[in-house]
């Protein structure tokens, strides 16, 4: 785990996904002081998955559910990310932005859920311009 660990800060990480974890059940643990680790395995020290988070993102985890050995969910909060109304992002995004430009988080957001085919779904839905 040390190795993993060590890879967030060579590549700039702040979150990854590892597999064959091979702890019991289900659970989180803090590591090295620097990160917390998000896992879900078997009763017999074989296979399970988990997420390696720095402890900077953690007040963005809204939830953590382990499903399965193989499959867990977990759900993300906001990153600052600003969706414009940019033609080009269609239909990835909708018309209901607030924003007119997406910053670069936005952008970021845009490229994530169109390679996965999903959609931005909080633009949508029209909005008071009161959120802004």
């Amino acid at each position: 785990m040390k190795t993993k660990i060590s890879c967030l800060e060579l590549y700039k990480l702040d979150i990854m996904a590892v597999q064959e974890v091979r702890w019991d059940g289900s659970g989180s643990l803090k590591a090295h002081g620097l990160v917390k680790i998000l896992y879900s395995g078997l009763e017999k020290h074989e296979r399970g998955v988990g997420f390696i988070i720095k402890n900077k993102l953690l007040s963005n985890i809204v939830k953590f559910e382990p499903l399965s050995d193989r499959k867990p969910k977990i759900i993300i909060g906001d990153f600052n990310a600003k969706i414009g109304k940019e033609t080009v992002y269609r239909p990835t995004i909708g018309n209901d932005s607030l924003h007119d430009e997406s910053n670069q988080n936005g952008n970021k957001l845009i490229t994530f859920a169109a390679a996965r085919n999903m959609v931005v779904i909080s633009t949508m839905f029209p909005y008071k311009n009161i959120h802004k």
